[in-house]
């Protein structure tokens, strides 16, 4: 039965303070308590430790969004899909929290980052030698690695993904949500690997996921990783689960909206499929970009995830054939309809046509048309995309974006101050996916009101 939510205030608890000598500063630290934890006084719980933990429970001061894991985490239990656990939220340190995630890469730091400060081998110290022992002496917990796990999304999941390969003999399970393993610079599609290679296995459950829509961290990247480390032995599957979110943007809503899935694969008991269906491209090139298909498979538990062993059919394989982690491969033109086969008799189709070229890059023609009173010193952003001015009330260019690529944004300046509509109201999220030549024209009506200013 689901825990009455006036109980949080036992079951949620917070550290205001936590002390650390070795990064010589203070953070918070939450505390989830699962339904039995006090009824049953002698029973230990495995733990999840989780980075940025000012969202996972709570709205992100920084978002006013949050993850809500405690109450994914209660409904699940109560559903009896997962066994009951305790969950650790570390809080950031907000404008030091890109350098206390990121781990050198080459030389003290990251190629093509010096605004960086690698400081993820000092916070790595502070969980492991701090904050983990004094939760272990302070808590039920069961201590060993086979009952430890480490989540995180974004830079966090960057650093879910170093600290848990660096230490298989603590964590066994690692949850790793729309790392940010490259960065990419739109403007000049510059990219920046922020990831190290490790070798083998480790003994480790991975679930990695990427949402179709995060802007310049695209899914090309986080599914160039996870093959690497199927070539190192991860077992896509087994040890490695591996899910490619349609439609899923880079925020607390969408971790949220999908945190039941890692918990289920490392808690829980994701059932048996009983559906699946294909996403993705459905045009593609004898030359030009490289893509694939995306068959997700759904289970009777709510669990899904991107099938990376995959049979799959073709009407006319001398058109084209498909691997089995979905990569397309384009033999001649033509249309062909695509079969995919998965266990449990799960299957999907689509039709697909090849052409001649398939250009990796669009070009796209951006016109923003700004209220007079904006500062001629503010640069306006579409998602991670700087727009350039070009006289006292316009912005625009012409950029060459990755095709495909995929943003939720408002028009914001970059001192953060949102699009408004004319009498001040809130405008709307809008979602564009650039697959194809484009111009986009936009007028704003007036910014936000902020300590008043714009």
């Amino acid at each position: 039965m689901m825990m009455n939510p006036n109980t949080w205030d036992e079951r949620l608890l917070r550290i205001p303070a936590f002390a650390s000598a070795v990064m010589e500063q203070e953070r918070g630290v939450h505390i989830y308590l699962p339904p039995s934890y006090f009824e049953e006084s002698s029973r230990r719980y495995p733990v999840l430790y989780m980075h940025d933990g000012q969202g996972i429970f709570n709205p992100n001061p920084f978002s006013n969004s949050s993850w809500n894991v405690h109450l994914t985490a209660d409904r699940l239990i109560a559903e009896g899909l997962m066994e009951e656990i305790i969950i650790i939220g570390i809080d950031n340190r907000g404008e030091e929290r890109l350098n206390e995630y990121a781990f050198a890469v080459e030389d003290g730091g990251i190629p093509g980052a010096p605004d960086i400060m690698c400081k993820g081998e000092l916070y790595e110290r502070f969980l492991i030698e701090e904050l983990k022992p004094y939760m272990d002496q302070s808590f039920r917990t069961i201590t060993d690695r086979e009952h430890t796990a480490l989540m995180g999304s974004s830079m966090g999941g960057l650093a879910t993904y170093h600290i848990g390969l660096r230490n298989p003999h603590i964590f066994s399970k690692l949850g790793i949500l729309s790392p940010y393993f490259i960065r990419l610079n739109p403007n000049t599609l510059e990219e920046s690997r922020f990831y190290n290679r490790y070798s083998g296995t480790a003994n480790l459950s991975l679930w990695i996921d990427i949402g179709e829509v995060e802007a310049n961290i695209l899914v090309r990247h986080v599914r160039g990783v996870v093959e690497e480390l199927i070539e190192q032995g991860y077992a896509p599957g087994d040890n490695l689960m591996f899910h490619e979110v349609p439609g899923a943007a880079h925020t607390e809503k969408d971790w949220a909206d999908r945190v039941h899935l890692p918990l289920l694969y490392f808690f829980g008991n994701p059932g048996q499929p009983i559906a699946a269906r294909l996403y993705g491209r459905t045009e593609f090139g004898l030359e030009g970009m490289v893509s694939w298909l995306n068959p997700v498979v759904t289970f009777d538990s709510g669990f899904e995830m991107t099938d990376l062993n995959g049979v799959f059919e073709t009407s006319d394989p001398s058109i084209l054939e498909v691997q089995k982690n979905g990569a397309v491969r384009p033999f001649k033109k033509g249309n062909a309809q695509i079969t995919y086969r998965g266990k449990a008799a799960v299957s999907a189709q689509v039709e697909a046509s090849v052409v001649e070229y398939l250009p990796d890059v669009v070009n796209v023609t951006i016109c923003i048309l700004v209220p007079a009173n904006t500062p001629a010193n503010e640069a306006i952003l579409i998602g991670k995309l700087a727009v350039p001015r070009i006289s006292e009330q316009l912005y625009g260019g012409v950029f060459q974006l990755p095709r495909d690529m995929a943003v939720r944004y408002k028009i914001v300046t970059d001192s953060g101050v949102h699009e408004a509509g004319a009498n001040g109201e809130v405008i709307p999220y809008r979602i564009i996916r650039w697959n194809e030549d484009m111009k986009l024209e936009y007028r704003v009506e007036a910014w936000e009101k902020q300590n008043g200013s714009l």
